[in-house]
């Protein structure tokens, strides 16, 4: 596989790094049926080709850096019928092309900074093993296919990653399958589950950073102390129209419930006997 660009749609409005070239996308408008600009395709042209396993990655990362920038962005594929608008003649290197896309980025639909720290590194989970029957590459394509869905989970579902790690698999098998159609069957397993994920998204559930998970969490603890609390009113309300039914809890009026009473018997305070009583 040899790659020569990124190539990435985002919302018309958010602001990047100068392309080589980009394209307005249209579309027409739910509401006013009228059309309007609603994306833009931006082309980062690279200098030489892409085809190393070490520099592949490093494309994978830097999208993965870019998602967490942009987490709307696509990256999509350069095509010849499109007509596209030149910016710059000045190509990338992986190394520029990183450092255009650590450098400070404003979307001019918010009022803070989102920014690629220079040290951030990748970790890639584990690779899965393979499975021991069947032809290599049923076991190859099945094995893709549960190693891209651990890489959503981990929020670094990008075809260079997958394509990476089929180089291994296929390395390291002793029936080994032809580059180009390597390369296929990898486009196969990745497009799969991509469609899977956007036809089914709540069967491909992602891994919370920490901040999500301690929300997750608080209000999880919430909703359990909410239904505790609840269970217990309706306990300690079932107690006390029993007390009362039996007409022992009455005041010498015969009108006016003894609260103190009731709380002494039934061992609840009387702010929580009061509380109950107001809604009997």
């Amino acid at each position: 596989m040899q790659i020569k660009y990124l190539g990435i749609k985002v919302p018309i409005n958010t602001k990047v790094p100068q392309p080589n070239f980009y394209r307005n996308i249209t579309r027409i408008d739910p509401s006013s049926k009228k059309i309007e600009f609603y994306a833009k395709e931006c082309f980062y042209w690279l200098d030489d080709f892409v085809f190393s396993d070490k520099q592949i990655q490093w494309l994978g990362d830097i999208k993965s850096k870019i998602l967490k920038l942009i987490p709307e962005a696509v990256f999509v594929e350069y095509s010849t019928d499109s007509n596209y608008i030149d910016l710059s003649d000045k190509f990338f290197t992986l190394k520029t092309l990183q450092q255009t896309w650590t450098r400070t980025i404003t979307d001019s639909k918010k009022s803070f900074i989102r920014k690629i720290s220079k040290e951030e590194s990748i970790v890639l989970p584990k690779l899965i093993p393979m499975p021991l029957s069947g032809k290599h590459e049923y076991k190859l394509y099945t094995v893709l296919t549960q190693y891209a869905t651990r890489l959503h989970y981990e929020k670094l579902f990008q075809f260079e990653y997958l394509y990476v790690a089929s180089k291994i698999y296929n390395k390291n098998s002793e029936d080994k399958l032809l580059p180009r159609k390597l390369l296929k069957l990898t486009h196969k397993a990745f497009n799969y589950i991509n469609q899977e994920i956007l036809s089914n998204p709540d069967n491909f559930k992602q891994k919370l950073n920490p901040n999500d998970l301690r929300k997750l969490r608080i209000k999880h603890g919430l909703s359990v102390l909410q239904k505790s609390n609840n269970t217990q009113r309706k306990t300690n309300t079932s107690k006390i129209k029993e007390a009362i039914a039996t007409d022992k809890y009455y005041k010498a009026d015969g009108t006016t419930l003894n609260v103190s009473a009731i709380a002494n018997t039934l061992n609840l305070s009387r702010p929580t006997i009061t509380a109950i009583l107001k809604t009997l």
